[in-house]
């Protein structure tokens, strides 16, 4: 993850991320698990900057935006109440 010579920051690293992954697991569940490891991998080599004038913006930015708004709407189908079934109201 960088450069030789750094083994103790590459195991810090991958200490911290491998905990918040197994504490994303106990806590919000494989679902929330699996949602922040694609969004991790999709992130990991987008052309991410906080330079305006530099053309990796707009690039960027479209992962993100993607990103995003995925979430939300996943969130807002989820949110969404089933329809009740009336069968027990004939019955």
């Amino acid at each position: 993850m960088f450069n030789p010579g750094w083994p103790l920051l590459d195991f810090v690293s991958g200490l911290i991320i491998t905990t918040i992954f197994v504490v994303t697991i106990g806590w919000g569940g494989l679902l929330a698990t699996i949602a922040a490891l694609a969004t991790h991998f999709l992130l990991l080599r987008a052309p991410l900057t906080a330079d305006v004038s530099s053309w990796r913006l707009s690039a960027g930015m479209v992962y993100v935006v993607t990103l995003i708004a995925i979430g939300v709407g996943g969130a807002w189908i989820a949110s969404r109440t089933a329809p009740r079934s009336h069968a027990r109201a004939a019955a």
